[in-house]
């Protein structure tokens, strides 16, 4: 949906005891409105999946496909917040995020981040915020999750 687009109620015909519930309950969530998101994904089917779930929900979308391609997109794009799977060919999401807090503020190092993993445990999680990230959320990610997190790092919520 744009970001001028607005929900209308489902037809009458749809409003049957099947219908799911988010059909006919209006959306109340945080708005992404003029939010700029670096997703970095080394899989494409996970970039676009990312890329429409933010965009459905007015946020602007920058993809990388690894590290290398994300510090250029952090110091061009200059995004509100970044999300980041950790298990990357090369250069991973902990490596990636300890390089990130080392450039200067006006370089994009103080960027707010969540990783994203399909790793869950609880060391998973640990690691993560130890290499600098504010958020780990695990693979598959819940639309709602991405939505609330993303409002809450750029303080949103």
């Amino acid at each position: 949906m744009g970001a001028s687009a607005k929900r209308t109620a489902p037809p009458a015909e749809a409003l049957s005891d099947s219908a799911p519930a988010a059909q006919l309950v209006p959306d109340s969530g945080p708005s992404l409105e003029r939010l700029k998101v670096l997703v970095v994904d080394d899989d494409r089917d996970a970039r676009d999946i990312l890329r429409y779930m933010l965009e459905e929900h007015g946020a602007q979308v920058v993809t990388a496909e690894n590290a290398g391609a994300a510090l250029i997109a952090l110091r061009v794009e200059r995004p509100d917040l970044l999300l980041s799977d950790i298990g990357m060919p090369g250069v991973d999401g902990y490596e990636l995020m300890r390089r990130i807090r080392q450039l200067g503020p006006d370089e994009g190092g103080r960027v707010p981040a969540a990783a994203i993993s399909a790793f869950a445990r609880s060391e998973d999680r640990r690691r993560a915020l130890m290499a600098g990230y504010q958020m780990h959320l695990s693979k598959p990610v819940e639309p709602a999750e991405l939505r609330a997190v993303c409002a809450s790092l750029a303080d949103r919520s």
